[in-house]
This record gives structure tokens, sequence and C-alpha cells, in this order.
């Protein structure tokens, strides 16, 4: 049975299948292949020479340096002292071993998983691979595509970033395009004409290639739904992820490096886009390497190899089937039956010495309790601990939380007093030599395994079948046009498309056109009546007026600093996946926003013209008005090669107000131009506002008004009033300002271009290694699990209270004793600690344990219940010309709970509302109908105390 939901979407009502409906149909997916699977596997059949690809990589490292930081308080004059120190000196540096020498081979056909914690090396790994770091001079080893180099590649004519696909963690597109619209500009522009292989039948069903992906991976609901963001409503977090993963799947790549994919997507939804990936892969031979978490059973089995790293190493490279094996034999540490292979894995490689002890102990995979020890009783609530004496070493002990703490006082009672009061010590023993990273990497090496892939390695590289595949003399015409070339179209064609996009985004941006027109409106007619009425005489007011009118055009593109930030990351991102030329994209930008500057200088030229009473010659006018045509056009460019400058965009939007001041001092009249130091002068000369105010004057003083003489001269009137400001009153300089300001223009808009392809945007990272060096000050020198002392655990000493407020740096002593102090007021029987002191295992790395004293504080506990909540918002139906605002529940009548001192998880498909029901309960929304109540304790939610008591992480970053 199917069942309905209200989903988070803006213009459809999405019906999401119950999970365990979406797991029956997962399960019968193998007996019909998929409209858009069958597609793929004609066009297999088609293309002939459709190249397969062997990626090895060979002592693959990279190392970054990184800058050792004062951790001591800063001040001015630190800040000041470091910075010139990192700029002429370079500073104090170490090297942080991001990915440590490895060597393997991905294969055609495969499908590959990437285990590992968080910050070991993942995505600097699957960077790496795609081609991304190429370039980069920390980047050391080499990395082969069918035994050639990216170099010997690009010497045959073959562009790998068309070739390799990479799905990075972020989801960066356009706001207000739809699903169908996003990956049907990629398809436009990232696959070659198909008509090239000479099959009518392939052309209809590449017309659809769009449509069909979005069935695939479940999108049909939301097709036609704007994506959004965090300002504009849109598709939910987990139907976006499954965009950018069909944004590189629309290709035609042979190779596909997906990181975190599968962030924000349910189990069921993973299982179903990984189950399809492995038939992609069996059907056109492509291969798939992919980074994930903790996959569930069902999706781990979909994979043929694994890739196990730690600490930047790779430890283990090879068939899914062999890790048990692998593990048992080499490492000394069984899988256990049963366990989940994937999350044993990677809390083996968070802490193999941690593992190693349960095991010993009996524990197995489990946590340090029993889990049946445990009560389905509620934990009491947090009690917050107040931490006076911790030595340093154990600082991340002092971070845990209260919670954390209390749940094994309680846990660790329970469990005494089930076993009759004894207590189980833990295994503190030394750590086991073979279960470091260097020795864990030594077992791994040590195998056939690696052999066998090194020897692999050897005989792709030199294999001259493999490398005839990239032989592109041999290419048809398709593969020509897809691999051959930097893009599959010519520029005309990918212009056209890139034209068409911008058009809905310029379209669809109302909060930067409608503001822009009523401002020119606004400031026209408060500052055309302020000048208004000028006469000849008054030549001051007017050339002020004219510098006033192009500085006017200069704050209005000010504008374009934001936009051209949030369109960077998404065209950055196309432009290294080869979608088209960065000429194309800055065409489209430009022609889009000639449309703009017009009417706005219509506008805002009217006003300006003829209010203050300028010269009344229709071409003078028109003139006029070309300038600040031209002005506005060429400012808007220099404002965004300004911002495609700049990696950090608070940088670039500091970098306007200096600009724009420096010419407006040289621009002509503040300054008189015979005025100007020599040494100054070519600030003058290639300053756009200078230009612009030089031409409006002579369009202004050469008119018929001004032929008469000056008083007491033999000059023109015009000219001497030109003469006054330095200016030279020759008519040719009034068309070669037009000429200079269209030059500004062409200039910038080639920068912002080149500049487009070398800056690259701050890259959306994974999880940073924290590594605090020796050198720094406050370092503490982390315990290697191979650098401890045997002789550690056989000394006693007696406790010792370290202040934490002195910074000294005292031994740690030899137990961790959690003394609860007297209560400070009156809290709730259930919220109390246990009477007698409890002795806890400290952190498995510690040789010694620390003192540390608990005084607890009130703190109520507080509990939340939502009853019959139902949201509504009001969503714009077209039909026809006609288009009018229907209501659309997104929440329909949900009540619920979550009581202190438990865990709550709010469960639900891709897009079933999880994340507009915590905006509604966080008070997140700010429009449409909220219905319901939200109780704290019992009472009515009062939005200012409750702000104050809650912590919202929200899914955006």
């Amino acid at each position: 049975m199917t069942v309905t939901q209200e989903v988070e979407l803006p213009n459809v009502v999405v019906p999401i299948r119950d999970v365990q409906q979406h797991g029956k149909d997962t399960q019968n997916h193998d007996s019909t292949v998929h409209p858009y699977l069958r597609f793929l596997e004609r066009l297999k059949g088609a293309w002939k020479d459709c190249p397969d690809i062997y990626l090895s990589y060979e002592d693959l490292s990279y190392v970054i340096p990184v800058p050792i930081k004062d951790h001591g308080i800063p001040n001015i004059l630190k800040a000041f002292t470091s910075g010139l120190k990192s700029k002429f000196h370079g500073g104090k540096k170490y090297d942080m071993l991001a990915l440590a020498p490895c060597s393997g081979v991905i294969r055609p056909g495969s499908m590959t998983l990437i285990l590992a914690p968080p910050g070991h090396g993942k995505s600097t790994f699957l960077k790496a691979l795609a081609s991304r770091l190429n370039g980069d001079k920390h980047l050391k080893g080499s990395i082969r595509y069918n035994g050639l180099t990216l170099e010997e590649a690009k010497r045959v004519g073959v562009h790998v970033p068309r070739l390799c696909a990479f799905v990075a963690q972020g989801d960066l597109h356009f706001p207000t395009l739809t699903v169908l619209e996003t990956l049907t500009f990629a398809a436009q522009n990232s696959v070659a004409d198909i008509s090239l292989l000479g099959q009518p039948d392939l052309v209809g069903m590449d017309a659809k290639r769009a449509d069909m992906l979005i069935s695939l991976l479940g999108l049909d609901e939301c097709a036609n739904t704007i994506l959004g963001d965090a300002l504009l409503r849109g598709v939910s977090g987990g139907q976006k992820r499954r965009v950018t993963l069909g944004e590189m799947l629309i290709t035609n790549a042979r190779l596909f490096l997906l990181d975190e994919v599968s962030t924000g997507l349910d189990a069921a939804v993973t299982l179903h886009v990984f189950e399809a990936l492995k038939k992609y892969t069996r059907i056109c031979h492509g291969s798939i390497v992919t980074a994930l978490l903790q996959p569930t059973p069902e999706t781990y089995e979909q994979f043929d190899d694994v890739i196990l790293m730690k600490d930047g190493h790779i430890v283990y490279h090879g068939p899914r089937e062999s890790i048990k094996t692998w593990m048992k034999e080499e490492i000394g540490i069984p899988v256990p039956t049963g366990a989940d292979e994937a999350g044993f894995l990677v809390d083996f490689l968070s802490d193999p010495a941690q593992m190693y002890r349960n095991m010993e102990d009996g524990e197995g995979f489990f946590s340090t309790v029993s889990v049946a020890s445990l009560s389905r009783e509620p934990s009491p609530a947090v009690v917050p601990l107040k931490l006076t004496n911790v030595p340093a070493p154990q600082q991340a002990l002092v971070a845990a939380s209260a919670m954390e703490i209390n749940s094994s006082l309680t846990a660790l009672q329970r469990s005494t007093s089930v076993n009759g009061g004894s207590r189980r010590r833990v295994n503190t023993g030394s750590v086991p030599a073979k279960l470091t990273t260097p020795e864990i990497l030594a077992a791994y090496e040590n195998t056939h395994l690696y052999k066998d892939l090194k020897a692999e390695i050897t005989r792709v590289n030199s294999d001259s079948a493999v490398r005839g595949q990239l032989d592109s003399t041999t290419w048809s015409a398709y593969t020509k046009a897809q691999f051959g070339q930097a893009y599959p179209h010519g520029f005309v064609s990918h212009a056209r498309h890139n034209v068409s996009r911008q058009a809905k985004l310029v379209a669809r941006n109302k909060t930067m056109i409608r503001p822009r027109v009523f401002q020119a409106i606004l400031n026209g007619v408060i500052y055309g009546t302020l000048f208004m009425g000028l006469g000849i005489n008054d030549f001051i007011d007017k050339m002020g007026l004219c510098l006033f009118i192009v500085m006017n055009a200069s704050f209005a593109n000010l504008s374009e600093l934001p936009v051209a930030d949030e369109a960077r990351n998404v065209v950055s991102k196309q432009l290294e996946s080869g979608f088209f030329p960065v000429l194309s994209y800055m065409f489209s930008v430009v022609l889009l926003h000639i449309p703009l500057v017009m009417v706005e200088a219509f506008i805002f030229g009217s006003f300006m013209y003829w209010l203050p009473g300028f010269a009344p010659e229709a071409g003078r006018y028109f003139f006029f008005l070309l300038i600040y045509f031209c002005s506005s056009l060429g400012l808007s460019t220099f404002f965004r090669s300004i911002s495609y400058s700049c990696r950090n965009p608070d940088v670039a939007r500091q970098m306007d107000m200096p600009v724009i001041l420096i010419f407006l001092v040289f621009g002509g009249f503040l300054i008189a131009y015979d005025k100007i130091p020599n040494w100054l002068i070519w600030v003058y000369w290639i300053d756009p506002l200078a230009y612009g105010v030089h031409s409006l004057t002579l369009n202004e003083f050469k008119s018929e008004r001004y032929d008469t003489f000056a008083a007491g001269t033999t000059n023109r009137l015009g000219d001497t009033y030109l003469e006054s400001f330095g200016l030279d009153p020759n008519s040719s300089f009034k068309w070669g300002g037009v000429g200079f300001l269209l030059g500004f223009f062409l200039l910038f808009a080639f920068v912002s271009s080149w500049l487009l392809t070398v800056i690259k945007p701050p890259s959306v990272v994974g999880t940073k290694r924290i590594i605090v060096h020796k050198k720094s000050p406050l370092a503490v020198e982390a315990v290697a699990a191979e650098s401890l002392d045997d002789s550690a655990d056989d000394e006693e000493e007696a406790p010792q209270e370290v202040n934490l407020n002195e910074g000294a740096m005292a031994p740690a002593p030899d137990s961790a004793v959690v003394t609860p102090a007297p209560q400070i007021a009156s809290v709730p029987s259930a919220t109390s600690m246990p009477p007698a002191d409890v002795i806890i295992p400290m952190s498995a790395r510690a040789p010694r344990k620390a003192t540390i004293k608990m005084t607890a504080l009130p703190c109520p506990a507080v509990s939340l219940a939502w009853r019959n909540i139902s949201y509504t918002v009001m969503v714009e139906k077209k039909e026809g010309r006609k288009k009018t605002m229907i209501p659309r529940v997104l929440l329909r009548d949900i009540s619920g709970y979550a009581l202190p001192g438990t865990l709550t998880a709010l469960m639900g498909s891709s897009g079933a509302g999880k994340t507009t029901l915590m905006d509604v309960i966080a008070g997140r929304k700010t429009v449409g109908k909220i219905e319901g109540r939200i109780l704290i304790n019992g009472y009515d939610q009062d939005p200012h105390v409750f702000s104050r008591i809650i912590g919202y992480v929200e899914q955006q970053d």
C-alpha cells in the first residue's frame, strides 16, 4: 500500500512511498530494467569505440605546509607582526601529510568503496584522482589514465576532465533553476551530438535523457521545482544531493569519483542509487569510486573493491570479499559474525587499540558498557559539571559533554548492581605494535594483494592495447567530440545554452531587477530636482553633476559583487568538468546584463538630463545616455573582476569602496587635471570616471548655447569653462571617451573570464584533520599508541589537581575519580548524582589518569511537545497566462514529544518534511500559516524564552 505524505516543495505535492514499500520496490528492481539503463545499454551497443579507463596511481602523495599559529591571547600587535612574518619570511610551517605515498589501480567496470574516519584523506584522494589537484606543487607521484599522464593525454588530444567526473561534498547550484532545467543544461553542454553515431532511434532517446535520469533518481515529483537555497524554499536536502549526483551522471564520463553522495539520503534511496550505479558499471563498463561514511550492509554489498584509509595512508585496497581474511590473518582482529562490516571497519580505523582491548575483554564490536545492563528508563537530566582541576593532556575529556559522563555513571552503577557488586577492569596494557598505522600499512604491503596490485600497475602502464583505447587518431567522430576536444560543441552552441540559462536567472532574480529600477527612478527624481534649472553660467555645478552621474553608474553596479560571487561557485564547478568554454558564459552574462543597463540608463539619464537643464538637443541627449550606458557596462565588468579575484567574498566587498574613491578623486572635478602631480597623472589616464566626465562636459559645453565669447576675452565661453578645469576642448575627446569605456568593458570582460579559470573559489572540504604541532606554545603532545611505555601502568602516583586557569602541565594522576559536589539549588530527584564516588576508565590512549571534580549546578529538565501541527504556504499556480495563488499543506496534523534525558530520532524518506517540522518547532519559519501548539513543560511556547534554551543545527552550513 502506498502512503502519501505532504512534502516541502513549493510547486508540487510529492507522494512519498513508505520506506517499507520503497524497500520492496528496490528488491524487485532486478526484474525490470529502468528506461535510462536501457538507453545506456543501447548507447553502449552503438558506441563501438567507447574507451575503457584504467586509472593507476603510483607513489601518490600530498603534503600541505601548515603555518604554526601562536595560540596565545591574540592582539593587534601579534596579528600585525605575524602577518609581516608570513608575507616576507613565510613564517614557521610544518608539513601535514594529507595523503601518504600510495599505489593502486581502478579497473573499468568496478565499484570501489573508500572507508575511513572523517579527516583521514578521502576527499584529497578523490580530488587527486579526478585531476582536480593538477598543477599543485605539493602533489607528488604519478596518476595515469590507460598508461598516460595528464600531460601526455593532452598532447595526444585526450581531455581527462571529460573522462573523469567528480562529485564534491557540497551542493552547488543556481537556486532559481528547477531540477529539470539543471539536468537538461548539464546534458546539453556535456554530451556530444548523438546524431554522429548514425542511429536515428538514439536521437529521440537522447532528447529524453534528463527526464529518464530524473525518474531513475526518484525526482519525478519535484522535476519542475526550483532547487532553492537557505533563503529560497525549494527541494529538500536529500533531493538536492541527488540532483548534484545526476548533474555528473548525465555526462558520458567513464569514471565517476563521488565524495559522500549519500549525505541527506535515507537508506532505501541510497541503496536504490547504488544498485543503479552498479548496473551502469556492468552495462557501460564504467567505473565508480565513492567515499561513504557508514553504508548499510545492503549498500556495502554492492561494491567490488574496498579502499581503507587511516591517517592519509591506504592500508588496504582489494576485493571486498578478502577483507575478513585480511583482518583475521594479518591484523589479528576478526570481523564478528553478523556485525555491520562497514561500520566495524570504520571503528577499527578510528582506534584499533581500543577495539583490540574491547575484544580482549569480551566486549567485541560494542561499547564498553554492556547494552543489556542499560535500563529503558530515561536517563537523568543533564547536570552541568564544573571541572576545576584537569591535567592539560586530558583536555579532550574536559570537552566531553556532561550527558555522556552522567550516562556512564548511571550505566556503570547498574552494571555493578547486576553483576553483584563486582566491577570488571578495562585492560590498560600496552597496545600491540601491529595496531599502529605503520604496522597496519606494513601488514597490507606484505600481502599478495598489494604485490599483485603493483604488478598490475606495471602491466597496465605498459600494455599497448590499454594505451590504444586512448588513441584519438582511431576514434570515431562521436568519441572525438566527447573526449577528443575540450568541449563537446562549438562556441555558438555553448553560448546559446548559456544565454538561455542566464535569461531564466535574470528573469527570476526579482531581488536584483526591481531594486535597481526603483533606485534609478528614485535617484533620478531626487537629484534631478535638486539641480533643476541650472543656467549657462552654472558651469561648476554642471561639472560636478557630470561627475556624479558617472559615479552613480559605479554605485549602481556594486550589486554585481554578491551576484558574481554566488554564480562563481557553480560556474567553476562546471568549468572544471568541461561543460563549456568560459567565454561562452561571460558572453551570456554580459549580453543579459545589457537590457538592464539600458533601462537603467534611460530612466536615470532622462531625469538627470532634462531636469537640470542640459542642452535641449536630441543628439546630445542620446550621447548623454550612451556615455552613462558605457560607463555602467564597463564598471559592471570591473566589479565582477574584483569579485572573481578574491576567494573570500568579504574581502571583495571591502575592495570596492577604496577603488571608487580613487576613481572619484582623479575624475577631473575634485582635483583639476592641471593640478594633479606629474607622478600621479597616470591614474587620471586609466580612470573611467575621468573619461566619462570629459565626454559629458564636451557634449554640453560644445553646444551652441556656449558659442558666445567670454567676458574680456576672445575665447569661446564653453572652451573657457573646460580650460578652467584643465580639460582639453578638442572635440575629438568626446568620442574618445566612448572608445575608452568600451575598451575598458572588453578588457575586464576578458579579465573576468581569465580569473574564473585561474582563481578557484574555496572548495567545500570534508573534515579537517586537527594536528597540534609540538612547536606551538600551548601544544599538547599527543600520546601515540606505539609510544606508550608499559612501565607507566605499574607506577602509582597520588592524584594531583591542576588548575586550568594556571595553564601548567603537571603529571597526570593514575586514576580518574569523579566526585559529585553538593548541589547548589534544589533539583528534582531524577537529576541527582549517584551518592558514591565512581571510578570510570579514561581514554584508551592515556597511560595515566586524572582527577576531575564535578559540581552540580541547577539545570531544570525541559520537555518538548507539539500537538496538531499543520503548516500551509501559498504557492503560485499557472493556468495558461493566468497566475493564481493556492494553499499548499506541507505539514498536516503532526503530534509528538521529546522527553528530557532521551535521544529522539526524526526519521523519514528524503523530502518527507523533516526539515520543515524542525524549522516550525524551532521558530525558523517566517512565512506561511502555522497551526497547532508547541508546549514547553506543558506551557505554550514563549519565543523569547525558547530561543535561549534550545540549540538548532540546521542542514545548511
